[in-house]
């Protein structure tokens, strides 16, 4: 509990004013036994390039959705594309920016971006996480990021994307592209040696802990839950916000869309907010696409 209290005192302090921080990977060990490894990137040639931008392309996910399970959709790409790079050890990587919002008590900045779902507003958030890979250019090495939520089939060199985010006190880094997520000091359970299994309580603040986790092997569902969560916001905004007949529901919609944690309520019927037939044409929806993606 001592070390915690450290630690957060130590991310209290830990604002930047002066513009986006690059966090090296040795300092993401804050916590005994924390480690999240940096990507080997490799500059790829114009033509492996290409062959990668394609395959992104060809493989269609939504992305709308901006600020709703980026992670899924930067680990779900990531594997794909790692066959095409991995040669002599090299890797895709990912970008990770965070908002002084989930590193600092203090301050509730997000990160900030016109929300393509909804035309003329902003959509504000904590994090966000997409794959990075280098490319030769010349004689120079550009490293780039995989983003189509924030530039449409195309590379975006990662300071540029860094700045899309319009938050110049964001905290960022470069992790391989293995990992997954990271833990925050709420309901955190610690598993080193000397922890016995401690779980903090849910009231801690969401805070980043600096550690970095990885899925099991044997996790079929994480990602395509993700992606089936991505779609299913689109499909609401899609088919129901503009709708009249759900005129009254315009709200609860907007909210559940934005705040992303209602979810996994929608498809489990836990929610009384909505009529039964939109929620009952969501689950359907929902379970249509989790057997899509879980066959990708």
């Amino acid at each position: 509990m001592y070390r915690l209290i450290l630690l957060m005192m130590f991310l209290i302090g830990a604002i930047n004013i002066n513009g986006q921080e690059f966090v090296p990977i040795k300092e993401n060990g804050l916590m005994k036994n924390a480690q999240a490894y940096g990507a080997l990137l490799c500059p790829l040639n114009k033509n492996k390039a290409d062959q990668v931008l394609k395959k992104v392309i060809e493989l269609n996910i939504t992305n709308m959705h901006i600020n709703g399970y980026c992670e899924a959709r930067a680990h779900f790409l990531s594997n794909k594309i790692s066959s095409l790079i991995t040669e002599n050890g090299c890797s895709v990587g990912k970008i990770w920016a965070f908002a002084p919002s989930l590193y600092t008590m203090i301050w509730d900045k997000k990160l900030k971006t016109e929300n393509p779902l909804f035309k003329g507003e902003n959509v504000t958030w904590g994090y966000h996480v997409a794959p990075l890979i280098a490319i030769e250019n010349g004689s120079k090495t550009d490293t780039v990021v995989i983003d189509f939520s924030i530039k449409d089939k195309a590379f975006i060199p990662y300071k540029e994307w860094l700045k899309k985010l319009n938050c110049p006190e964001a905290i960022y880094l470069f992790t391989d592209h293995n990992y997954y997520l990271f833990n925050t000091f709420n309901g955190l359970i610690l598993t080193g040696d000397n922890y016995n299994n401690f779980k903090t309580p849910d009231s801690f603040p969401q805070i980043i802990t600096g550690h970095f986790y990885y899925l099991l092997n044997n996790d079929t569902l994480t990602v395509p839950t993700g992606l089936s969560y991505n779609d299913l916001a689109i499909h609401l905004i899609e088919k129901y916000y503009s709708d009249p007949r759900y005129s009254s529901y315009k709200l609860p919609i907007k909210d559940l869309v934005e705040k992303n944690e209602g979810m996994g309520n929608l498809v489990n019927r836990s929610l009384n907010n909505l009529p039964s037939d939109l929620i009952e044409d969501c689950i359907k929806f929902f379970n249509e696409r989790l057997e899509y993606w879980k066959k990708q």
